[in-house]
C-alpha cells in the first residue's frame, strides 16, 4: 500500500518520493537514521512491527524500496508466516553495486511469504523486480534498463493494485511527466511533490495520499542522489490525518557518497 515516483534532476542525479500507506493498527514507523551495513553506511527508517524498512539509500548511491503486491483475490498466492518484506530492502542497501543489490534482494526474498515489487536504482539504471512466493521461489526481474530520465511511478494498494495503478498513473502523466520537457528542475520537483500530496474528492481510497477507514498515508520519504555534490539526501516526514506535518515530525539526513563506481 504505497506510491513511489522517480524523476531525474539536472545534476545528473535523481529524486525518489515514496508515500507509505499503512493500516491504522500498525505502530508508527521509526524515523530514518544512519546504520552500518557490511561496511557501507545506510540511511533508512524502520518498521517496528515487522522489522526492516520500506526505503533506503547507501553511501554508494544505491537506493532500494519495496511495495506490496496485491493482485485480484483470485490471483493472490501469499503464504502464512515468513519474514517481513522490509528485510529485502535492508539486504539490497547493504551492497555497493546494483548487480550485487539485486542478488542480495533475491536471496533475502526466499523466507518472505507475501508478494511484493522491489525497486532499485543507482540514478542511472533502474530495476523493478517482482516476487510471488506462491508462484516462484526467487525474485523475477521484470524491468531493468539504462534509465532515460523519463519520470516513472509504481503504486500498490491493499484493495488491489489494479484498482489504483491506472488512476494514479494517469494523474502522474498529466501532472509530472508533462513537466519533464520544460527543463526546469524546480517545476519538476514541485510537480512531483504535489503529486504525492494529491487526493481525489470522494475517492480518497485510491488517491496518492490515500485515506480509508482501515488505512491511510502515514509518511512520506524523499531520497535525492546528487552526483555533483556527491551526497545522498534523505528527507522524511510523518503525516497527520489531513496530510500535514510538523517540524518535530521531519528528519533530514545528508549522507556523503564514497567509492562511487566511475
Amino acid at each position: 500500500m504505497c506510491t513511489l515516483s522517480l524523476i531525474r534532476t539536472s545534476d545528473g542525479g535523481c529524486r525518489i518520493a515514496f508515500n507509505r500507506d499503512e493500516l491504522r493498527v500498525r505502530a508508527p514507523g521509526e524515523p530514518p537514521s544512519i546504520r552500518d551495513r557490511r561496511g557501507l553506511r545506510v540511511v533508512a527508517p524502520r518498521d517496528p512491527d515487522g522489522g526492516g524498512t520500506w526505503i533506503a539509500v547507501n553511501d554508494r548511491g544505491i537506493a532500494a524500496a519495496v511495495l506490496n503486491g496485491n493482485r485480484p483475490p483470485e490471483g493472490r498466492r501469499g503464504l502464512p508466516g515468513g519474514a517481513s518484506r522490509g528485510v529485502i530492502v535492508e539486504a539490497a542497501a547493504a551492497e555497493a553495486t546494483l548487480d550485487a543489490a539485486l542478488d542480495a534482494l533475491s536471496l533475502a526474498a526466499e523466507p518472505v511469504r507475501r508478494p511484493f515489487r522491489a525497486f532499485l536504482t543507482d540514478g542511472r539504471d533502474v530495476v523493478v523486480a517482482a516476487f510471488d512466493p506462491g508462484h516462484r521461489s526467487e525474485a523475477v526481474v521484470i524491468d531493468r534498463r539504462d534509465w532515460d530520465g523519463r519520470p516513472m511511478m509504481l503504486g500498490s494498494s491493499g484493495i488491489g493494485d489494479h484498482l489504483v495503478e491506472g488512476p494514479r498513473r494517469a494523474h502522474f502523466e498529466q501532472s509530472v511527466v508533462v513537466e519533464r520537457d520544460e527543463g526546469d528542475d524546480s517545476r519538476l520537483v514541485a510537480a512531483q511533490s504535489r503529486f504525492h500530496d494529491s487526493t481525489i474528492p470522494l475517492r480518497d481510497h485510491i488517491a496518492v495520499r490515500m485515506n480509508r477507514p482501515e488505512a491511510r498515508t502515514v509518511s512520506r520519504s524523499v531520497v535525492e542522489i546528487d552526483r555533483m555534490a556527491a551526497v545522498a539526501r534523505f528527507h522524511h516526514e510523518d503525516l497527520e490525518e489531513d496530510g500535514s506535518s510538523t517540524p518535530s515530525s521531519m528528519t533530514t539526513i545528508v549522507l556523503p557518497l564514497a567509492g562511487r563506481p566511475a
